[in-house]
């Protein structure tokens, strides 16, 4: 009966070194167990925040996909622009030579009309001159016809 109690108290022995490596364990368990807790805990702080990152990054890849599209509509605007220019600048040139070309014609009629102003005026002056003459003839005239009547008269006739 001694070798069974002590079997028994063997048994006994072991259970509870068994039953304290089990609480161990347990408590190991639990610890762990809490630990994975707060790790899936802050896993889900983390992929919430990966998912709002997620959202911006994709509003800054629309954003940037519509600058893009700006900036190539821009780019177009701009080449546009520059042909416009280009044919304005053309237009300027053109419009620049059509000045000389009339500049020069203006010049060229301007002499001509001081010739022709010079020439009136010379002939103005012939002219005035002539007419000068011819009063200084009719006057004469007059007077010679006023002597003829006045010496005709004396005559008699």
């Amino acid at each position: 009966l001694y070798q069974s109690d002590e079997g028994m108290l063997d048994i006994l022995t072991n259970m509870k070194q068994d039953m304290k490596v089990l609480v161990a364990s347990n408590q190991n368990l639990e610890k762990r167990l809490q630990t994975t807790r707060k790790e899936a805990s802050k896993v889900q702080k983390l992929q919430s925040e990966i998912k709002s990152h997620a959202m911006v990054v994709a509003k800054l890849v629309e954003d940037n996909e519509n600058i893009q599209g700006r900036l190539v509509e821009t780019e177009r605007n701009n080449s546009q622009l520059h042909v416009k220019l280009d044919l304005s600048r053309k237009e300027v040139c053109t419009w620049k030579s059509k000045m000389k070309e009339t500049e020069a014609l203006l010049n060229s009629k301007e002499k001509d009309c001081k010739d022709h102003v010079d020439e009136i005026r010379r002939l103005n002056k012939k002219l005035t001159s002539c007419i000068d003459r011819l009063k200084t003839e009719i006057c004469s005239r007059k007077a010679l016809e006023t002597r003829v009547e006045e010496l005709l008269h004396h005559s008699g006739y």
